[in-house]
């Protein structure tokens, strides 16, 4: 799509956390189970990540790229570690490509991405309708095709809506879990290389895609505060932020927040929200952490160039602890599997 508006380069972790073997006409083969964000995307054979490699170093020949694992004659199968080895190498491989935007970008990363979550799905294309919310809950049901990829999905919707197409690579489309109480968790960004038909067809339990911004900066809101659509796509993703707790506002600013809603003052309520910490940040699902002890219970947040972890003693006390970004020399992401693989 041809959308215009900023578009922020998508923060991803790819990750190859187990193999499987498959069956198919050919008879059988290993199966290398690519996850995006901790989420399981596609399953893929290592002749089509080779292929994948030796398209990127043509087109990307400048960039420097951890080593493909080689291949291994043809009459040689793979003992238990050399398989081993290899998942971990191509794990490597994947992560080092993803990292540069401009590949992430390219036709031939999206192209292979969004072709290996069809086949993986055995999804053929059809006519299909998907269910798009706004943060209020209010949706928007839309016809597509199942096949169709998350940019041209977003830019339909924000048409719908009669956002302009400048501002619509401001919002990005979120995919979220609704719990029996109600309440909701923000799981990932649908990434541009995936069918989000397909991504939620493939989920047990109740989920929703829902629009909202996608920029860390909330400096960023002033260009959306020039546009009507734009103004209440922001307040509505700001009361129902401010009601979830993700913005942490004291008991005045609550009040003060809460006479602005009354009035129906958007922006006031919007500028106000702005001045409050937390604001613009990012939290994430419950998780536990090794700070400032081993196996702690912790809810991070995540904003601009900083990172907050709210853990749990054994008093039960919240105790927070900040870390600015920029500071950081290294940090790790650890995809935890349980019992995924595939009978």
């Amino acid at each position: 799509g041809n959308g215009g508006g900023r578009k922020e380069g998508s923060i991803m972790h790819f990750s190859i956390p187990y193999t499987s073997e498959i069956a198919d006409e050919t008879g059988k083969f290993v199966a290398f189970n690519i996850h995006v964000n901790g989420a399981a995307h596609c399953a893929v054979r290592y002749s089509q990540l080779a292929q994948l490699n030796e398209e990127i170093r043509r087109q990307f020949a400048s960039e420097d790229l951890k080593e493909f694992p080689p291949k291994k004659l043809k009459f040689l199968k793979l003992s238990v570690d050399e398989l081993e080895e290899r998942r971990e190498k191509l794990e490597k491989w994947i992560q080092s490509v993803s990292q540069v935007q401009k590949i992430v970008k390219s036709s031939i990363f999206q192209g292979f991405f969004l072709s290996a979550q069809q086949e993986a799905a055995q999804q053929e294309s059809e006519e299909v309708a998907i269910d798009l919310y706004l943060c209020n809950g209010n949706k928007e049901t839309l016809p597509i095709l199942s096949t169709d990829q998350t940019e041209d999905i977003l830019e339909d919707f924000c048409r719908k809506i009669k956002l302009p197409d400048k501002l619509i690579y401001y919002f990005g489309l979120f995919l979220m879990k609704v719990h029996d109480d109600g309440t909701e968790e923000l799981v990932r960004k649908v990434q541009d290389f995936e069918s989000p038909y397909i991504s939620l067809r493939d989920l047990t339990g109740e989920y929703r895609i829902v629009l909202r911004t996608w920029y860390w900066d909330p400096r960023y809101d002033d260009d959306l505060l020039e546009d009507k659509v734009a103004v209440k796509l922001l307040y509505v993703q700001a009361l129902h932020d401010v009601e979830l707790g993700w913005i942490r506002a004291s008991k005045q600013e609550l009040k003060q927040l809460s006479a602005l809603r009354a009035k129906k003052s958007k922006r006031e309520y919007l500028q106000l929200l702005r001045t409050i910490p937390h604001y613009s940040f990012v939290q994430m699902l419950p998780c536990t952490s090794d700070f400032p002890i081993a196996n702690i219970p912790t809810t991070a947040s995540l904003g601009p160039h900083q990172l907050i972890l709210e853990v749990k003693t054994k008093t039960g006390e919240l105790k927070e602890f900040n870390f600015q970004v920029t500071r950081m020399r290294c940090w790790k992401v650890v995809t935890c599997v349980r019992e995924m693989r595939r009978e």
